[in-house]
């Protein structure tokens, strides 16, 4: 009992993705996004749960020793932590021996080689801060040290900014958009688990599936994992310490501003772009804050596939685009899908917004005409007016998508924001160096019609 001169220091973590990482079940946890999280400090709040264990052990790595002892670094945050609890520093090999025995050391494995200089450990818990900047045979070979005879089950902890060249992204990739490169907000936290078949890390939604889909392999033990997303506003702690990080965020380049703001995992320098000098046209101000009730005059375009949802296949874009308050609205449904569903979603959004809708007749796109006509008479609804224009093969598709240079210019265009219009955005602003541009061709195909009602001085009043 605390005695009137004595003060309780209570240590928890923050409520969120902190709180989920250090509640997790899974054998290996990657809590990893933008920067500010709290995921270094969650990394070191781990091993506390254990340290009245006299045999526990604990090493956390950095890629190189000098990371740990930067300023500010892994070992000046844990002197705030482990302090607390009556351990003791050791500086000579960096580690913090805690009362009743436990270790929390510190380590590195700056060179592929030095992987093995962890040969015949014993560690129940291995924590990778920035993972990202390790190999991955580095991280899989120290799975063969994690192991334990104290009681703990032995368990992975890691942490790391997003990096889409690494092998991280890979491993991760169920849990996140693949299209527009952020964490899936459903999946936060859900246990998948892998075995390695052969070379092949294999995938399951649980142990018995695993098994089911590989009965031959007569000594599958397979690893739980899952991923924890984290952004800056996880943190209050630190927004309310430093209430200026997030404008040190902001003035980054693009590249390193999606990463390390938004945790974007799939963000690449996308050198040859065609408004890569422009990154003014992409900022906070092309999202729609709010919706109007109606517009003077708007159409929707569809730029159809081929009708499938195959991974390799081409999205399908039906893209509206609406004129009001001096802006150009664009609300977009950007997706892989069967030729039927196509047909079910154009004849949503015109039931939403009840304008013209412009069809590509190239190839056999002109049969979603038939299609959407057909439809709405199955359903006894009225049929929208449809346009048919044919592009050309000498009408280069580039020319023409440049053209919305001057709406973005202008800052005119207003995007609804949803997991299609981060696709939309994402197409936009790598147009010419990414690999779909189904969404800005459906764009262009609306806005120039919208755009020419407006320039004609049809909708003067508006």
């Amino acid at each position: 009992m605390a005695t009137a001169t004595e003060s309780i220091i209570e240590i928890r973590p923050q409520a969120g993705p902190q709180e989920a990482f250090l509640s997790s079940e899974a054998d290996i946890v990657i809590y990893g996004g933008a920067a500010g999280g709290g995921k270094s400090w969650a990394l070191l709040m781990e091993p506390l749960r254990h340290v009245e264990n006299p045999n526990f052990s604990c090493v956390i790595f950095r890629r190189e020793s000098k990371q740990v002892t930067n300023p500010g670094g892994l070992w000046d945050e844990s002197g705030n932590l482990y302090q607390l609890v009556g351990a003791e520093p050791r500086q000579f090999d960096l580690s913090w021996r805690f009362p009743s025995g436990a270790i929390v050391r510190f380590g590195h494995i700056e060179h592929e080689k030095n992987k093995y200089d962890w040969q015949g450990s014993q560690i129940v818990l291995i924590c990778f801060d920035e993972l990202t900047t390790f190999t991955e045979s580095q991280f899989f070979y120290m799975l063969s040290r994690n192991r334990s005879t104290c009681g703990v089950a032995p368990y992975f902890r890691a942490t790391c900014n997003p990096d889409a060249a690494s092998w991280v992204a890979k491993f991760i990739s169920w849990w996140i958009d693949q299209d527009t490169g952020f964490a899936i907000p459903e999946r936060a936290g859900v246990l998948r688990w892998f075995v390695r078949v052969g070379n092949r890390i294999e995938w399951g939604d649980s142990p018995e599936q695993l098994r089911e889909m590989f009965p031959d392999e007569k000594e599958l033990s397979p690893k739980s994992v899952t991923f924890v997303p984290a952004k800056l506003e996880d943190n209050p702690k630190l927004m309310e310490v430093d209430p200026g990080y997030r404008g040190n965020l902001l003035a980054l380049p693009r590249v390193d501003r999606e990463r390390l703001l938004n945790g974007n995992w799939k963000i690449q320098a996308t050198e040859g772009a065609e408004w890569e000098d422009h990154p003014e046209y992409f900022e906070n101000h092309i999202w729609a804050n709010a919706w109007p009730k109606q517009f003077p005059f708007s159409m929707i375009a569809l730029d159809a596939s081929k009708g499938s949802e195959a991974k390799s296949s081409d999205y399908s874009a039906i893209v509206f685009c609406g004129w009001c308050a001096s802006s150009y609205w664009v609300d977009c449904s950007i997706k892989k899908r069967s030729a039927a569903v196509i047909v079910d979603d154009v004849i949503e959004m015109w039931l939403q917004y009840g304008c013209g809708i412009i069809v590509e007749e190239n190839g056999i796109q002109y049969l979603f005409i038939d299609m959407i006509e057909d439809e709405c008479r199955r359903r006894e609804i009225p049929v929208p007016l449809i346009i048919g224009i044919n592009r050309s093969s000498k009408n280069n598709k580039l020319v023409r998508m440049r053209e919305l240079e001057a709406p973005l210019k202008a800052r005119q265009l207003r995007i609804r924001r949803n997991p299609s219009g981060d696709i939309l955005f994402s197409q936009l602003r790598d147009l010419g160096a990414a690999q779909h541009d189904d969404g800005p061709d459906a764009l262009q195909t609306a806005w120039e019609r919208v755009e020419a009602a407006v320039r004609k001085g049809e909708l003067a009043a508006a």
